[in-house]
């Protein structure tokens, strides 16, 4: 993750980056906002995992 963001920090004309997470990867979630990412939303019964429906969170980061 940390070469993909130093990597579209390289771009001037990139100004956000979006994502969407498993709401029950804490991991996952943990990791983006410690990388600065920030949610913005959320997307209930978003998608299917493991034969359940399971909510998105949606983040994003600004550069």
């Amino acid at each position: 993750m940390k070469l993909v963001l130093n990597e579209a920090k390289k771009l001037p004309k990139l100004k956000i980056v979006t994502l969407q997470v498993f709401a029950e990867n804490g991991k996952a979630v943990k990791m983006y906002e410690d990388f600065g990412f920030k949610e913005y939303g959320r997307l209930p019964e978003g998608n299917l995992y493991k034969g359940k429906l399971v909510d998105d969170i949606l983040m994003y980061k600004n550069f």
